[in-house]
């Protein structure tokens, strides 16, 4: 049965940027061992407006925080990492922050806060409008000393390269929205581009792909060498997606060249990594070769992608988040947020690895990891009021349910103390007591201790995927 194994109270805040529903409760949380003591400590971010690093017992490491900061000039879905970046096997943390009103991609001490290096963010005039389109990603291209390099850029539109000191390396302008970015690419390369970079998307996504020892970057339905060049891009795949059914004008933003998340890894367990993109339900294989697609007319907006392995077999299983009730209504322009959610509409689908539909539930955010150590994945599927969080097995039954919890719009699932169990975290606020805490929960049998760290070399940073 579930319990709660620990409970961290932290600072209370809701955004002053109401217009952004995303963002109403001001935190994300992200978890590694940042002062090098074993054990997991939590970082609490908003854009770079706050930044709180709090212990496993509720004391603050350290803090920051800007009042002319914004919690929407950094993706809130984006990745904030901790992570050794320089090879000197502490843990560094990279965040957006304001120096003189411009602002700066920096790299910060894990233990202290303080800043090791830092540079003015890249292109910040490519920000897309009256929206958070920032975003910041580890990736590793194999350097022999062990050293790590950073993605940053804004999505959609573009990403450059730095190494761990943050000397600039390389950079991509990819956006199809801004016409004169395209065509300066297009000049430089010599090459029309405008086919190929449909299919923009959202945070990217860093994986040796095709196990040449460095890591690709998968920014939409393109993939990237270590060094700029294009291994393969598949936005064709997206340019034929119509847009919603009945969607207006207004709607055909959102639609089918639109990829808002993207899960990799060996689906079919044969030994090759394939890609699928939420958008439309899209699986190709390492290649960029189509394996199978659901198409746009039945996902109406693909948004969360998983994998896991839920049932019992050969191949895994692909988690997506169908967010069929959001839909933009009397809005000229859909990006400024204004938004009518039909809740009831939302759903999870649950896809075999060759693509058979095998199951669906109706519910928003979700995560998947081994709650009971059966060897298999479960589905943790939050329920609209966010009240409610089921644990599904690979039949469909509800082997366990955690309620009454108070307020809680995301969970993140992590094996915090090793002993291949996942523990749910839930960030949950009260704006009737203006009371804020991170709740912890596991098994009957799990300790309140399970907050071991095994390094934080392995682990970029632990958040739940993109919600977009």
């Amino acid at each position: 049965m579930a319990r709660k194994i620990a409970s961290i109270p932290v600072e209370y805040r809701l955004s002053a940027e109401k217009d952004k529903w995303w963002l109403h409760y001001l935190y994300r949380v992200f978890i590694g061992d940042l002062d090098n003591d074993g054990e997991y400590e939590y970082l609490l971010c908003a854009g770079d407006i706050l930044q709180i690093a709090y212990k496993g017992n509720g004391k603050v490491l350290w803090r920051y925080e800007d009042s002319n900061g914004r919690a929407s000039d950094i993706r809130p879905a984006s990745d904030v990492p901790i992570y050794d970046i320089d090879g000197d096997h502490r843990a560094e943390v990279v965040v957006p922050r304001l120096k003189n009103n411009i602002l700066h991609l920096v790299v910060l001490d894990g233990a202290t806060g303080q800043e090791k290096c830092s540079c003015p963010y890249p292109h910040p005039e490519m920000k897309c409008q009256s929206d958070t389109r920032g975003f910041i990603v580890v990736a590793d291209f194999g350097d022999s000393d062990g050293k790590m390099h950073l993605v940053a850029g804004f999505d959609y539109m573009y990403a450059a390269v730095f190494d761990s000191k943050l000397n600039f390396k390389w950079e991509r302008v990819l956006g199809l929205t801004r016409p004169k970015w395209l065509d300066l690419f297009t000049e430089i390369y010599g090459t029309d581009y405008s086919d190929i970079f449909t299919g923009h998307g959202h945070t990217p996504r860093v994986v040796d792909i095709d196990h040449c020892g460095r890591d690709e970057i998968i920014f939409g339905a393109t993939v990237l060498r270590h060094d700029g060049s294009l291994l393969w891009s598949r936005g064709d795949l997206f340019r034929r997606l119509p847009p919603y059914r009945g969607a207006g004008p207004a709607q055909r933003d959102l639609t089918g060249n639109h990829v808002d998340s993207v899960a990799v890894g060996d689906f079919n367990e044969d030994g090759d990594q394939e890609v699928f993109f939420s958008s439309g339900a899209v699986m190709v294989d390492k290649n960029g070769r189509l394996l199978w697609t659901k198409g746009m007319d039945y996902i109406v907006h693909g948004q969360t992608a998983m994998a896991g392995k839920w049932m019992q077999g050969k191949g895994r299983q692909l988690f997506l988040l169908d967010q069929r009730g959001r839909l933009a209504t009397g809005a000229a322009n859909p990006i400024e947020g204004r938004w009518v959610f039909d809740k009831s509409g939302d759903m999870v689908n649950v896809y075999s690895h060759g693509g058979e539909l095998i199951r669906t539930f109706p519910g928003g955010n979700f995560s998947v990891g081994d709650w009971n150590g059966d060897g298999l994945d479960e589905l943790l599927l939050l329920d609209q009021s966010g009240n409610r969080l089921d644990i599904i097995d690979g039949e469909g039954k509800i082997i366990d349910r955690i309620d009454n919890w108070g307020k809680v719009k995301r969970i993140i699932a992590v094996d915090l103390n090793g002993d291949a169990c996942v523990e749910v975290l839930a960030p949950t606020w009260d704006e009737k007591t203006k009371t804020a805490r991170i709740d912890i929960y596991g098994q009957e049998k799990q300790k309140k201790s399970a907050v071991k760290s095994s390094c934080c070399k392995n682990t970029k940073s632990i958040a739940n995927m993109p919600y977009t």
